[in-house]
C-alpha cells in the first residue's frame, strides 16, 4: 500500500475490505460450488489431487488458505457436510503452504516439518516409531533433498495409517519451479498415493513444464478453474461482520453491476466504497459515485491487468471492443480464449453464449486505451549503450538505488535471461529468501515504472519461478510472461 501518514494509519486499517498484515487468513467468499467440488474431490473413497488454474489475482491464495486453514472451510457448512463417507472434520489434516522463495532444488524444505508439527498437535500418532524408522534427527536445521522428500513421504503414510487424510495446499507451483525435473515429479506422483495434493498454478502444468506430458501425475491431478466469482453467491463477498456499517443489498448489487465479479478488483471497490459508508454515515452509493471516485481508484489495477498481456493481445483490444469489425477468425478466438483465461472477458449469466468485460468500468477503460494511438519509443544514441549511468540519468535513477543497481545487473546481460538469485545476491548478499523475493519484486515495479515514463526502448520481461531479462529495441511496454 506504500506509506501511510501516522495519523491516518490506525483509520486506515480498520476499512475491512482491505488486507491487514499478520490478519487470520480470508475466508473464500463467492466460492460455494466451487469450495464444495473440491471437499468432494479431495475427501473421495481414494486420495484425489487437484490442479487448481486461474490467472493472477483471482483469488487462488485465498481459496488454498481457506481450504489449508485448521479452522477453515472444512470445519464450516456447508462444506462440512459434503465431506466423503467415513471422514470426519477431525479427520482430516490440511496443510497450506506458499512454495515461492523455497531453497532452490528443495522445495519440500519447510513442508515437512509443518506436517510434523501438525501431526504432534493432534497426539496421537506414534512420531517415536516414525522416527526410528526415518533414523533422521527432526531438530537437524538442514536436510538433504532426497532427506526431506523420505521423511514427509513417511509422515503421510503414518497419517493415513491412522485414518487421517493429509491434504497439501501448496501455492505458487510454478515459481516453485517444482516439476521441472523428471525426479520431482516421479516424487510428487508417489506422493499422491498417501495425500491429496492441490497445486495452485496460473497456468494448466502442462503448458508450464512441458516435459509432464504423457507423465501418470497428470492422470491423478484433476484440473479446476478460477475464474470471478459466482453469480449467486458473489454477495457475500460485500458482507463483513466485524465491520460497523454493513453494504445494503441495492449497495451490493450496484457495486456487482458496475465493479464486477473478479475478486482482487471487487474488494479494492468495496473498500473505496466503504470508506464513503464511513464519511457519510451509512447514505447510499450512486452510479455516479462509482463511476468518478470508485473507478479512479481501480484505474491503477486496471493498467496492472492491461501490462501483464502480451503486445498482440493489446492490439486485439481495438478490433474487440468494436463490435462493428470483423477479425481472423483463429487468430481472433485465440485471444478470446486468452481473454476468458485471464478472466478478463466472461459468459453473461443471464445470456447464455454471450461473452461480456467482467466489468462495465473496465470495458470503459479497456476501450479508451485501445482507442490511444500508438507511440513509438524513441531510439537511444548507440554511444548510450556503452554508458548504462547515461540511461539511468535518463530515468532519474542513482546507480546506489535498488532499482538503479537492478537496472545495471539485468544490463550486463542484456538479452538473457538472469535467475533470481543472480539478482539478488550482489545486492541483497545473503538475507531470507522470502524477503529478499519481496524486495526484488519491489524493485522491479520500480524500474518497470521508470523505464515507461522515460519512454526508454527498453522493455523488462518477467519469467515467473526463473527470472527477468532486459530487452532493448522497438518494444512494446513490459510485461510478465
Amino acid at each position: 500500500m506504500g506509506d501511510v501518514a501516522s495519523s491516518n494509519a490506525g483509520e486506515h486499517w480498520q476499512n475491512p475490505f482491505l488486507p491487514r498484515p499478520g490478519c487470520v487468513p480470508p475466508q473464500a467468499y463467492g466460492r460455494r460450488e466451487l469450495l464444495k467440488q473440491m471437499v468432494r474431490r479431495l475427501t473421495a473413497g481414494d486420495p484425489a489431487s487437484l490442479n487448481l488454474v486461474g490467472p493472477r489475482r483471482i483469488g487462488k491464495t485465498t481459496i488454498l488458505r481457506d481450504l489449508g486453514a485448521p479452522a477453515g472451510c472444512l470445519h464450516r457448512a456447508p462444506f462440512s457436510a459434503v465431506i466423503g463417507p467415513g471422514l470426519a472434520p477431525e479427520c482430516l489434516l490440511p496443510i497450506y503452504q506458499d512454495l515461492a522463495g523455497r531453497p532452490p532444488g528443495n522445495p519440500f524444505a519447510d513442508l515437512a516439518e509443518a506436517v510434523l508439527t501438525a501431526l504432534e498437535r493432534r497426539g496421537d500418532c506414534d512420531l517415536r516409531a516414525l522416527d526410528h524408522e526415518l533414523q533422521l534427527d527432526k531438530t537437524t536445521a538442514q536436510l538433504a533433498r532426497a532427506g526431506t522428500q523420505v521423511r514427509l513421504t513417511a509422515l503421510a503414510r503414518a497419517a493415513q495409517a491412522h485414518g487421517l487424510r493429509l491434504i497439501l495446499c501448496l501455492d505458487r507451483v510454478d515459481e516453485a519451479r517444482l516439476l521441472a525435473d523428471a525426479e520431482s515429479t516421479q516424487y510428487v506422483t508417489e506422493l499422491t498415493q498417501y495425500a491429496s495434493l492441490v497445486l495452485a498454478t496460473r497456468r494448466p502444468l502442462v503448458d508450464i513444464f512441458p516435459g509432464l506430458a504423457g507423465s501418470p501425475l497428470l492422470y491423478r491431478l484433476e484440473r479446476l478453474n478460477v475464474g470471478l466469482l459466482e453469480p449467486e453467491t458473489a454477495a457475500e463477498a460485500l458482507v463483513a461482520p466485524a465491520a460497523e456499517l454493513q453494504f445494503s443489498p441495492p449497495d451490493q448489487a450496484l457495486l456487482l453491476e458496475l465493479v464486477g465479479r473478479h475478486p482482487y478488483i471487487l474488494m479494492r471497490a468495496a473498500a473505496a466504497a466503504y470508506e464513503h459508508l464511513r464519511t457519510t454515515a451509512g447514505q447510499p452509493l450512486t452510479r455516479n459515485f462509482i463511476w468518478q471516485t470508485v473507478n479512479s481508484a481501480l484505474e491503477v489495477i486496471f493498467q496492472y491487468l492491461w501490462n501483464g498481456w502480451a503486445r498482440e493481445l493489446r492490439q486485439f483490444l481495438p478490433v474487440y471492443c468494436d463490435p462493428q469489425t470483423r477479425w481472423d477468425q483463429v487468430a481472433g478466438e485465440k485471444f478470446i480464449r486468452t481473454l476468458q483465461d485471464e478472466a478478463i472477458i466472461a459468459e453473461d449469466p443471464a445470456v447464455p453464449d454471450r461473452l461480456e468485460f467482467f466489468s462495465p468500468l473496465f470495458a470503459a477503460f479497456a476501450s479508451r486505451r485501445a482507442a490511444e494511438p500508438a507511440v513509438p519509443a524513441p531510439a537511444l544514441p548507440p554511444a548510450a549503450l556503452a554508458a548504462p549511468h547515461g540511461v539511468l540519468a535518463e530515468m532519474g535513477l542513482g546507480p546506489h538505488t535498488r532499482s538503479g543497481q537492478l537496472f545495471l545487473a539485468l544490463y550486463q546481460r542484456l538479452g538473457q535471461l538472469v535467475p533470481d538469485a543472480d539478482l539478488a545476491r550482489p545486492i541483497w548478499g545473503n538475507q531470507e529468501p522470502a524477503a529478499v523475493k519481496h524486495a526484488l519484486e519491489i524493485a522491479a515495479a520500480g524500474l518497470r515504472k521508470k523505464l515507461h515514463a522515460a519512454r526508454l526502448p527498453f522493455r523488462m520481461v518477467r519469467k515467473y519461478g526463473q527470472g527477468y531479462r532486459l530487452e532493448y529495441g522497438d518494444l512494446p511496454l513490459d510485461g510478465d510472461a
